[in-house]
């Protein structure tokens, strides 16, 4: 898997805490009491370490590459997850998990732009195309849309990619070929 590509993390950690939780639940009484069943549900849940574990490996990067970290867990769509943000350069990141399972379930990446205002495309439909080949290898350039326009007087490319049952969104300066924004979301999910 190559950085942004929003690989499903490997079940192995998620799988021990969640296999830890059922272990116990059958061994203890046949109804937990509600405080019980809040520390199964815990259990089964992804630590922190493992939740940026996940997201550092995904995105390339290391813990030393990183700041300002901040990891909150929520309820989205009846699922517990672990939402991640962080930064990395001029690149601010966002990762929501499943919490049970470690799946990213969307990520976010965003970057300043590095050319000036103004100027005209320096970079080809078929240049834009490449670099986003670079971020899903597998891809094909029929799989991906992309058009022209101005975004607050920059010239940039916009589009999207729909691949392995993921939507991906981008926009890439299309001065200097910067990717300044990538997102992913799975589809399809329940």
């Amino acid at each position: 898997c190559s950085a942004f590509a929003g690989c499903a993390a490997s079940g192995t950690p998620a799988q021990e805490p969640a296999a830890q939780g059922q272990q116990d639940q059958q061994q203890g009484d046949t109804q937990p009491s509600s405080g019980q069943e809040q520390q199964t549900s815990a259990a089964a849940e992804l630590s922190d370490e493992q939740a940026k574990k996940i997201v550092l490996e995904d995105a390339g990067l290391s813990e030393a590459d990183i700041s300002q970290l901040r990891i909150s867990r929520e309820r989205e769509d009846g699922v517990r997850v672990i939402d991640l943000t962080f930064y990395a350069g001029p690149k601010k990141y966002d990762y929501e998990l499943n919490a049970a399972s470690g799946e990213i379930r969307s990520m976010d990446m965003e970057q300043q732009p590095t050319s000036a205002p103004g100027g005209t495309a320096a970079i080809s439909e078929a240049d834009a195309k490449r670099i986003v080949q670079e971020q899903l290898p597998g891809v094909t350039e029929t799989d991906i849309r992309l058009h022209l326009e101005q975004d607050d007087g920059r010239a940039v490319y916009e589009g999207e990619v729909f691949y392995q049952q993921s939507e991906y969104n981008f926009t890439i300066d299309a001065v200097d070929g910067t990717l300044l924004d990538w997102e992913m979301e799975r589809v399809g999910r329940g």
